[in-house]
């Protein structure tokens, strides 16, 4: 698809069809960086975070952990002690 290059103020732009927009999940904001020399669009996440914790515990489930276990929750500190409230 070849979409012409505009003039907008002292910038430039292109149109990008509202089927593709659709496709790529654009909305009202995007990321945009330059790899090799081309222009990369992606749209902008949220949360860049999101969706860590359960990869990480999939991750250990399949290294055969359970990353719940009392390893992990032998580590108190100060804070786990006096501070946090459940």
């Amino acid at each position: 698809m070849h979409s012409e290059i505009r003039q907008v103020g002292n910038s430039k732009g292109i149109i990008i069809p509202k089927a593709v927009l659709k496709q790529c999940h654009f909305e009202k904001a995007i990321d945009m960086q330059v790899v090799d020399g081309s222009l990369v669009i992606r749209p902008v996440v949220a949360n860049p975070r999101a969706g860590w914790e359960e990869a990480f515990l999939k991750a250990k489930r399949e290294e055969g952990e359970d990353p719940l276990t009392e390893e992990w929750l032998s580590f108190p500190n100060e804070f786990d002690d006096k501070e946090w409230e459940w």
